[in-house]
Formats: C-alpha cells, structure tokens, sequence
C-alpha cells in the first residue's frame, strides 16, 4: 500500500511539475478581441519585368500593420485579420505603384499555437493592387513568423520545420526575464509563392508563382509569444502572367521580380490582452 501511494505521488508531482530548468515552452496564444499593431520599416530594391521590359525598383516604405484575433478554437488554434497600411513611401523610380491605392490587400490566416499556417483567405479590396504588391503583402504580412517546436527548448537549441515545401530552421537565441519576459530567435526560411486571381468583371486573371527566402531575428513577449520586434531580410522572385480577354481574343502579358528586402518591426501597441499563461 505505502509503495502504492508513493508511485502516485511520485506520478502526481512528475505531472505538475513545470518544464525542466533552462527550457521554455513557446506557444502562440491569443484571445478574442485582441489586436497588435506593428510599425513597419522595409527598404526594397531589385528589378520587376512587365512584358519582359526590366525596370529599377528602389523603394523605402513605412507601413502600419495590423493582427486582430477574430476566433479562437478548442484546439488553441486561432483566426486572425491582418491588414496593413501604407504610412509614407520614397519611390523615385516610380515602378513599384505604391501610390495608387493606400492600403494593402487585407489577409485573414487560421494559425496553430506551434505557429503552422491551417488556411488562409484573402478579402477584397477597394484598391487595384498588382501582382507584385499582392505577393510583396503576401511575404510582410505574415501573422506568425517562427513556428514553434513541439517540447521545450532550451537557450542555444535549434529545430527545424517542414511542410508542402516551405522549410524552415530556427535557434533560441537568449531568454530575458524579468517584467517583460522576451525570447530571442534566430531564424531562415524559404518557401513557395504562389498566387492566382481572376476579374471577370475585367476579363482579367493573373498567375505568379515563385520563391521567397528568409533570415531574421524575432523577439516574442511571453507567454502569448506576440512579437515585440524583428529584423531581416526577404528575397523574392517570381515569375508569372496576366491574362486579358479581348474582343479580338487572349492577350498575355509576362510578369517576373527579383526583389530584396530589408525590413525591421516593432509592435506599436497591443489592445484586448488576455491571453493564459503556461499550462
């Protein structure tokens, strides 16, 4: 009896004890309601082809991003809106098209607490963006930049992550406690782009396939692992084309970019805050 009740305290403490020590266990948290706004700095420079005509892009743009959690599900998982604004733009080549509308294509995305993309959806937009600056928001707008490993980790540890072509590696960099607990990640990635749109209002469809790559380094606040800031850079390249139905018949139109950009975040302000802690 007595070695009985020792094996089930020894299982009760083993099941309530919290992760060893020097190891964080990282989860995306978020609650209804709540909404993270980042600013945005991104410097981009490269060439974008329209009818195989290359032109200069040489751009620096501020932009206000927004993340706000419309559910969550039983299963931690949770959909967000993402939405970005365009703050003030330096275009002196005039290529990039920044000035035609204000706002970016707002995305809404289903993310796990590990940070995997389940689904994601776009929403119209008032504006007429291109091809390239839907797959330019496509990259910045991205609602969880590191997927998370599965157990704890501990400072100078790497996982690496893959999944329908997207791969990733990752290491936890440094913890920092104290009144706002942050986690540092180094992290690269690279994966496909792909985007297909039609009008058939303007008798319009557009096709774009492609590579993006990725290094950065993130700093999530714990515990809901929201990021407080990120810097890195992004290369993109893409070929595709647009389609016009005439009268007269089908016109193509070639599209290709090589696009490299830096980029640096910062959350602005965080709203709605409700999120658990480790459980």
């Amino acid at each position: 009896m007595q070695q009985a009740v020792a094996a089930l305290l020894i299982l009760a403490t083993t099941l309530l004890s919290p992760p060893a020590p020097g190891l964080s266990l990282l989860r995306y948290r978020r609650s209804v309601g709540e909404t993270a706004t980042f600013h945005v700095a991104v410097e981009i420079r490269g060439t974008q082809s329209f009818q195989d005509e290359p032109r200069v892009v040489q751009v620096r743009a501020e932009l206000e991003v927004t993340e706000q959690t419309l559910t969550v599900e039983s299963d931690g998982s949770f959909w967000v809106r993402v939405t970005g604004r365009v703050l003030r733009v330096t275009d002196p080549t005039g290529t990039f098209g920044t000035g035609q509308y204000a706002d970016w294509p707002a995305v809404q995305a289903r993310i796990t607490p590990l940070g995997e993309t389940l689904e994601t959806r776009p929403e119209p937009t008032a504006g007429q963006p291109g091809p390239f600056q839907r797959a330019f928001a496509a990259g910045m707008l991205n609602p969880a930049p590191v997927v998370l490993p599965h157990g704890g980790v501990a400072v100078g540890e790497t996982w690496q992550w893959e999944q329908d072509g997207a791969r990733q590696a990752n290491r936890l960099s440094s913890v920092t406690r104290g009144d706002r607990p942050v986690v540092r990640i180094a992290s690269s990635g690279r994966g496909p782009v792909h985007l297909a749109e039609a009008s058939s209002a303007l008798g319009l469809s557009t096709t774009v396939g492609g590579e993006m790559t990725q290094h950065s380094e993130v700093d999530l606040l714990l515990p809901s692992c929201v990021v407080a800031a990120q810097k890195g850079e992004i290369h993109l390249t893409t070929q595709g084309e647009s389609v016009l139905e005439l009268p007269t018949g089908r016109k193509s139109f070639p599209l290709s970019s090589d696009l490299r950009l830096q980029f640096r975040v910062e959350l602005a302000g965080l709203t709605g805050q409700g999120t658990p802690g480790y459980r």
